[in-house]
């Protein structure tokens, strides 16, 4: 009996994936889509997945806890707003047009040993507007190490006075930008362990917003090139990143296609992108005669503009009329960027089970949620309702189970839930097999923490 209980906890299921195709160096990346559409809920996710170097396990761990995270936030906060908006309707009050909108993406360049990855983030909960995020990694592809800011610079050295006097004359010759009056003192405290990301051969220095400056202002974003402060980085940062190009205007899937292409604007001052580089990096047949003009697929394109022979149409002709995942970013230097991703992509358990994730608002809906998931095999959402430090910790099981806990038999039939006190419950799940007289059960004690508005598991005993 207690070998079948053993079984059920441990069983690993496998899975078909995907085949991989390497660069001669080890190092890949795919794309990894996640896309939901519920009415009042949206959520478009194209993040990486990296293999074949040092701690890419590491940077794909991080990245899934930060898009679980982001989708149990939004469903939560969309619940609430869905229930909100219910109870206008009943009591024959106007309810608010509000929907919650989830968006990520990335982009990444790698120079030499130096991969450097941005993710973006856009979160609209209602209200005025949204909010954005960047998450940015910096790793040594050869070493695996992990850099922070301070990491990059060599030891003894004064990196961190130099880097924050170089931020403050930048501000101090941008007068027209507004910023809070004790801007300094939070740049200061900073104490050198900067927001960065690398581009070509530029640290970019990031405030995220409401940090130094109001939300107009966006997130305030300071360049260096390298070979300015060379005495200062390390040398094998250095020599990675001395020839590297900047991300160019047009990307795929977080990579720059290297095009010369460029984007202009049409008497509205609204912008207008290249038709064909873009169609045809999506796998469209673009072609053109002077009776139609550009033809999609056979489909006559019906907006836009052609100058000096090029065809030019508002992103939302891709968007919309397509239904592509082509987005706006803005460079270091604020111009521009058109960002492409593929509509379908490297798929595994996570990302197809973690969509319907929510964060729970009390202790009782986590530890409900936690025995449900347990029951379903959802290791998604076991995952997703662990704290950071429990996550670490579980990480490598979760992912050697692809994420889907549990076995065929004997199965979780149903559980009892015991409130222990001290934010601390005993879940006993009783098992079945295909054979009717196997009476199974298990009991694991479960320890919850409030952390902001939800609440984590903090850890999992089986008794």
């Amino acid at each position: 009996m207690r070998k079948l209980v053993s079984v059920f906890l441990m069983f690993v299921i496998l899975l078909s994936s995907t085949a991989y195709s390497f660069a001669e160096d080890g190092f890949s990346v795919q794309n990894a889509v996640i896309k939901v559409d519920e009415g009042i809920l949206s959520i478009n996710i194209a993040v990486p997945y990296f293999e074949g170097f040092k701690n890419s396990d590491e940077i794909n761990r991080q990245i899934r806890n930060i898009v679980a995270d982001f989708i149990g936030d939004i469903r939560a906060v969309s619940k609430s707003l869905e229930e909100y908006r219910n109870e206008l309707i009943e009591s024959g009050e106007e309810p608010f047009d509000w929907n919650t909108m989830l968006i990520i993406n990335y982009d990444y360049s790698k120079n030499g040993d130096i991969l450097s990855l941005k993710l973006d983030v856009y979160s609209y909960e209602g209200g005025a507007h949204g909010m954005s995020y960047i998450y940015p990694f910096t790793v040594n592809t050869k070493t695996g190490e992990i850099y922070t800011f301070k990491s990059l610079f060599k030891e003894n050295t004064n990196s961190n006075e130099i880097i924050t006097k170089l931020i403050l004359d930048e501000i101090e010759k941008n007068q027209d930008m507004y910023f809070f009056d004790d801007y300094k003192e939070t740049i200061e405290n900073k104490d050198g362990e900067y927001n960065y990301y690398i581009d070509g051969d530029k640290l970019v220095i990031y405030f995220d917003l409401y940090d130094i400056a109001p939300y107009a202002a966006g997130m305030p974003k300071f360049t260096i090139d390298a070979d300015d402060i060379k005495e200062l980085l390390k040398d094998e940062v250095y020599n990675s990143i001395k020839d590297g190009k900047e991300r160019g205007i047009i990307s795929y899937n977080g990579a720059d296609i290297n095009s010369s292409s460029k984007i202009i604007y049409d008497d509205q001052n609204m912008p207008l992108v290249p038709l064909r580089i873009i169609a045809e990096t999506l796998g469209y047949t673009v072609d053109w005669n002077r009776k139609d003009g550009a033809i999609v697929n056979g489909n006559i394109v019906k907006v836009g503009k052609v100058v000096n022979g090029v065809t030019y149409v508002p992103i939302e002709y891709f968007t919309e009329v397509l239904g592509e995942n082509v987005v706006f970013d803005t460079s270091s230097s604020g111009e521009l960027l058109i960002k492409l991703y593929s509509k379908t992509g490297y798929e595994d358990n996570l990302n197809r089970l973690i969509t319907k994730f929510e964060l729970p608002m009390t202790a009782e809906d986590a530890v409900n949620m936690y025995a449900e998931a347990v029951k379903t095999r959802n290791g998604a959402v076991q995952y997703g309702l662990m704290s950071d430090e429990l996550r670490t910790e579980k990480y490598n099981e979760f992912n050697e189970l692809w994420f889907v806990t549990g076995t065929s038999s004997p199965w979780v039939d149903s559980y009892e839930i015991e409130n222990t006190g001290d934010n601390s419950y005993k879940i006993v799940f009783h098992l079945k097999t295909s054979v009717p007289t196997d009476v199974i059960t298990t009991t694991v004690n479960v320890k919850l923490i409030q952390d902001g508005e939800y609440w984590r598991i903090s850890s999992i005993e089986e008794i």
